[in-house]
């Protein structure tokens, strides 16, 4: 009996050493960290919100025309409490005409709504933003900035804005632009359609998207979004939502310098993030051992790899304790089992 007892115990604290061995990275997991030209970067997992890389996430600097997602999110707010439809009939002011020239947009005297929307956040059209923020904030923009103000402070957002398209300076963490984007797409996952479009149409114009991910760029996979910005101001600025085997990932990039460096600095900390929390060959056949031990999984549903390069969540480390030691897993079952042989890996 004492002999059974020592034996088991051996057995778990076997159990626990290589479960300690297997989650303790070593020195071959080292990565350096991606040198890039942004003042502020971030990346973001968007189904846990869990920050895979940052630069100075949490200091404000201008996010020019990635300002525009908020005033998108405002439009979805207003179209989804029935405040406005996308055939609401927008009017053109004088303001909206003459500023922002280089847009040279058509305008009738009014515009429906539904056809602004593309073409504002594909071309990022600035008079276009003008007008709908003048209506939706009563006849001034600067009543619809408050809304855009009172909403981050909602969201509870690192962000203070000036006007509608970020044409003067405002304040905005890459930290807030990462969580405004995540909080937009889980509310109004439309506006993924719009900003994966490549280029949008406005009556007899074809605006190219200012997204170069969708030509220049565009060997690098799996982005679907989401909004660029740039002023002398602010330098190059660029959120990014990119999907990878399954799992998507928002990144921003504040004040990259140079040429296109805000698509080379994005792609490296996408990179980075990715191989950063690549499935560890210890691991990833995880689950399917679990179903050959009969041991039941419902209770971690959606659970389809370990990621061994980052902090597991309460189910993964649950599933794994009890795959190495053969706990237990079944309804009304209270004892131990015989580990396996081949339990321990």
């Amino acid at each position: 009996m004492k002999g059974d007892v020592m034996k088991r115990l051996k057995q778990v604290l076997a159990g626990m050493l290589i479960l300690a061995m297997v989650l303790t990275p070593g020195p071959s997991f080292a990565m350096e960290e991606p040198k890039i030209t942004a003042k502020g970067a971030i990346v973001m997992d968007y189904d846990t919100g869990q920050v895979l890389y940052e630069k100075n996430a949490d200091k404000a600097y201008s996010s020019a025309s990635m300002a525009k997602v908020m005033t998108a999110y405002l439009i979805l707010d207003a179209i989804h409490r029935g405040d406005l439809s996308w055939d609401t009939m927008i009017p053109i002011s004088d303001k909206a005409r003459t500023q922002s020239p280089w847009d040279k947009t058509p305008f009738a005297e009014e515009e429906r709504l539904g056809d602004l929307f593309d073409p504002y956040m594909v071309r990022s059209n600035n008079q276009m933003g003008i007008a709908i923020a003048e209506y939706m904030g009563g006849g001034s923009e600067d009543g619809f900035v408050a809304q855009m103000n009172q909403k981050a402070r909602d969201l509870g957002l690192d962000a203070s804005y000036t006007e509608a398209n970020g044409l003067k300076p405002n304040q905005v963490t890459a930290r807030a632009q990462a969580l405004l984007t995540r909080s937009i797409i889980k509310e109004y996952p439309e506006i993924l359609k719009t900003t994966s479009k490549h280029q949008a149409r406005f009556k007899d114009q074809v605006y190219r998207s200012t997204n170069k991910f969708y030509r220049d760029f565009r060997y690098f996979k799996g982005v679907d979004g989401f909004k660029t910005g740039s002023a002398p101001y602010s330098g190059q600025c660029l959120t990014t939502t990119c999907t990878r085997r399954g799992r998507r990932l928002i990144s921003v990039v504040m004040g990259s310098q140079g040429k296109d460096r805000r698509y080379y600095d994005t792609m490296k900390i996408i990179n980075y993030a990715c191989e950063l929390s690549t499935t560890s060959p210890w691991a990833k056949d995880v689950p399917k051992r679990a179903d050959r031990e009969n041991m039941n999984t419902a209770a971690y549903k959606g659970l389809a790899t370990f990621r061994g390069r980052e902090p597991m969540s309460r189910g993964e480390f649950t599933l794994l304790m009890a795959l190495t030691l053969a706990l237990p897993m079944e309804e009304g079952q209270t004892e131990f089992r015989d580990v396996p042989e081949d339990a321990y890996y």
